[in-house]
Parts: C-alpha cells; sequence; structure tokens
C-alpha cells in the first residue's frame, strides 16, 4: 500500500501575512505606482510589526514591484508605457512555450487539468476586479503545469505585473465590465485546445489574447492621460563612468 500523501503545510509567518496583504494592495493598485512605502504606517495598517514588514517589502523589491531609494525609503515601482508593451512582448514569448507544454500533459496526464478547466469554463464574474484576479489565476494555472520550474517562475512574475497594469487601466471603468465576457472567451478557446492535446491552437490562442489584452490596456491608459500617472521612460545615462588615473 502506498503512503498517504502529506498535505500538511506550515504556518505561514508574520513576512508571509505581511507579503500576501502588501502585494495584494499593490497589484490592485490599492497602492498605485510611485506611492511612497513607510514601514511604520504599514505595520499599522497590517496590525503586524515593523520587521516583518520590512522583510516582506524586500521580498517584493526582488518581485520588481518595490523599488528602494536611498535615503528615501521603499516605494511602488512606476508603470511606464514602454514597460506595459515589454511585458506584452516578454508575455508573447513565454506563454508559447506553456501552452504547448501543457497540452502535451494533457495526452499523457489529464486528470492533471481539471482544476484549469473548471476555473477556465466557469461563468464570467460579475465585477471587474474578479475577472481581472480569475485571468490572472487561469494563466498562473497554466504557467504551474508547465513543467520547468524556470519558466513557471518567470511567468508569475509577469502576469503579478500584468494584473496591476490591468487594475490601473481598467478598474472603476464600467464601460470594461465586458472584460469579463472577453477572458472568459480566450479562457474556453486555451482550455479547448490545451484539453485537445492541441499546442499550435493552445500557442494561437495565448497569442490571440496577449495581443488583444495588449491593445485593450494601451488604448485604455492612453485614454486616461493625465489622470493616470505613468512615469516617463528615463533617458540612457550619459555617465561614462569612472574616470581613469
Amino acid at each position: 500500500m502506498e503512503p498517504a500523501e502529506d498535505v500538511t503545510r506550515a504556518k505561514p509567518t508574520a513576512t508571509d501575512l505581511a507579503y500576501d496583504v502588501l502585494k495584494r494592495r499593490v497589484l490592485t493598485c490599492e497602492l498605485p505606482p510611485g506611492a511612497p512605502l513607510r514601514e511604520g504606517d504599514l505595520a499599522t495598517t497590517t496590525a503586524l510589526s515593523r520587521t516583518p514588514v520590512r522583510e516582506a517589502l524586500n521580498r517584493l523589491v526582488q518581485d520588481g514591484l518595490v523599488e528602494v531609494r536611498p535615503r528615501k525609503g521603499y516605494r511602488v515601482t512606476d508603470v511606464t508605457l514602454a514597460g506595459v508593451a515589454e511585458a506584452f512582448e516578454l508575455r508573447a514569448l513565454l506563454e508559447p512555450a506553456v501552452a504547448t507544454s501543457v497540452a502535451s500533459l494533457a495526452r499523457t496526464r489529464p486528470g492533471r487539468l481539471t482544476a484549469l478547466t473548471e476555473l477556465a469554463m466557469a461563468d464570467p464574474p460579475a465585477d471587474l476586479a474578479t475577472a481581472i484576479v480569475r485571468d490572472h489565476d487561469v494563466h498562473e494555472m497554466l504557467a504551474g503545469l508547465a513543467g520547468n520550474r524556470y519558466l513557471t517562475r518567470s511567468m508569475r512574475q509577469l502576469l503579478a505585473e500584468l494584473q496591476r497594469i490591468m487594475f490601473l487601466t481598467f478598474s472603476g471603468n464600467a464601460s470594461d465590465t465586458l472584460l469579463a465576457h472577453h477572458h472568459q472567451v480566450h479562457h474556453r478557446a486555451l482550455c479547448e485546445a490545451v484539453l485537445a492535446g492541441d499546442g499550435v491552437a493552445a500557442t494561437a490562442a495565448v497569442l490571440a489574447e496577449n495581443e488583444h489584452m495588449r491593445r485593450l490596456v494601451v488604448d485604455g491608459l492612453l485614454a486616461q492621460l493625465p489622470d493616470v500617472t505613468l512615469a516617463p521612460v528615463k533617458a540612457p545615462s550619459a555617465d561614462p563612468g569612472p574616470r581613469q588615473g
């Protein structure tokens, strides 16, 4: 008889709790791009001490969602139009590999796709925020099935940034409530391709969704200027480096 699977999980630490809370606030733009992050204030709002908050902020720095300013503390990383373009460009390079891998998995271990199928095929959410989170969850679950931990890690970090970009673009905009329906259409097409073990169709589905979302996001951000804050692209440094001699 095979031993029962150990499903026990370590109790989350105070740092884990602080990280989860602060990351959610950053991704939903409750803490918007460019917002200063003060350890004392965050400790108060999270009901945690400063040490786990500081450790959580350092983890968010590693995620690329927070940055450290010398002698000024932490701040939420800016969103730029150039950065948005780069994020969608990278997704177009990485996610086809994910889709192809998961389509191959469907041919050998279809049972592993049950949770993905249920989430992707579910009725569209009634509100926009839930639709954005579900889109993130579908693609993160897809990435988790790819079987390559480096690819999965890269996709998860990228999807987190894209979720933040979508909240910045669409939240509070009633005209974009059709986004939930849009996601459902693309999710169903992706899921059907993956379940059929068709890597070519799965790749086409993720590329189509990526391009459609790229256009919606860029158009949405441009339409909101100057109300939405986008940091200017920094010019390359002209510093020639340290002088010799």
